[in-house]
């Protein structure tokens, strides 16, 4: 029972069924390792963290590059102020008709208004109330395309899924954070590629174990706070319990925050204290390192998919 509920509401969301840190149907490891590819990966880690330097000192380098513009700008600001100040007094003293007319509704001090209401619209989008309402919404929506339904096939339960991931996460941004460092690795272009290659893969390796989700299932809000991230985006965190006739209850917190294009996503969701997307980044680092490379771990997702495709035929 409490293995269908975890995997309608959370393997929908790119969890593992009965909050499994990962689905055997989406483990890569499994290769052995010969000494060659173990030099290789010694080799890779060492590169890693050289690349991780190297962007750390160019952001560095970035920032004190803009200080300096900035430095430069307000310098610029102040010389044509004062160019500016010189030849006002002469045409005060030359023309008082013109000093009296100088009160002209030109002062709009209005613009300020609409902008700073602008701006707390803005950071108002990522709150506890739109927080919450959105993880309200993922659950309803998880229970209406799982709950009751008994699906002939997995794939019919992979096509609910890919829509659940088109309204509720972001596949770049996940591909981030299941890289971790390796993310730098990836040139533009391939990130895009390894974002879609990674939304097919969760839907192929979760979305078939999802069946026979109890119709009672249930999802309660129970509090919503920020999330501390000194050096990181804002982001809430909202406690919930979920489960069936409050029978075998189970604490999940869901992780929301802003993607790059707006959109409010969820993008972790503990189980009971696990979090599968911590367990995937172990497993894709484990598999960068022992193939020897990024392109490794390509080639094993694509390897996965296609196995698990062509066994649902």
């Amino acid at each position: 029972m409490r293995r269908n509920v975890s995997a309608a509401i959370f393997a929908a969301f790119f969890v593992a069924a009965a909050a499994a840190p990962m689905s055997a149907r989406a483990d890569l490891v499994g290769v052995p390792q010969t000494a060659a590819q173990e030099a290789v990966a010694k080799a890779v880690a060492r590169a890693a963290a050289a690349q991780e330097a190297a962007v750390q000192a160019a952001a560095r380098a970035a920032a004190a590059e803009e200080a300096a513009v900035q430095a430069e700008a307000r310098v610029e600001a102040s010389r044509a102020t004062a160019q500016s100040a010189a030849p006002a007094a002469p045409a005060a003293a030359t023309a008082p008709v013109a000093a009296a007319a100088a009160p002209v509704p030109v002062v709009l001090a209005a613009p300020a208004v609409p902008t700073a209401s602008m701006d707390r619209h803005v950071a108002a989008i990522l709150d506890a109330a739109s927080a919450k309402a959105l993880v309200q919404r993922a659950s309803a929506d998880a229970k209406k395309a799982f709950a009751g339904r008994k699906f002939a096939s997995p794939k019919q339960a992979e096509a609910e899924l890919r829509v659940l991931l088109s309204k509720y996460w972001d596949s770049e941004m996940q591909g981030r954070s299941v890289l971790g460092r390796f993310w730098t690795w990836l040139p533009l272009g391939q990130r895009t590629s390894f974002a879609k290659l990674l939304e097919e893969f969760i839907v192929i390796a979760y979305g078939g174990t999802i069946d026979e989700v109890p119709a009672t299932m249930y999802v309660d809000v129970q509090d919503v706070a920020p999330l501390p991230r000194p050096d990181g985006p804002p982001a809430y965190v909202v406690s919930t319990y979920a489960g069936t006739d409050n029978q075998d209850r189970t604490d999940v917190l869901w992780t929301i925050e802003k993607a790059q294009d707006g959109r409010l996503v969820v993008s972790d969701v503990r189980v009971d204290g696990v979090s599968p997307f911590k367990a995937m980044r172990e497993e894709f680092s484990s598999v960068v390192r022992r193939t020897g490379g990024v392109d490794g771990l390509l080639l094993a997702m694509r390897s996965k998919v296609t196995t698990l495709s062509a066994q649902e035929r």
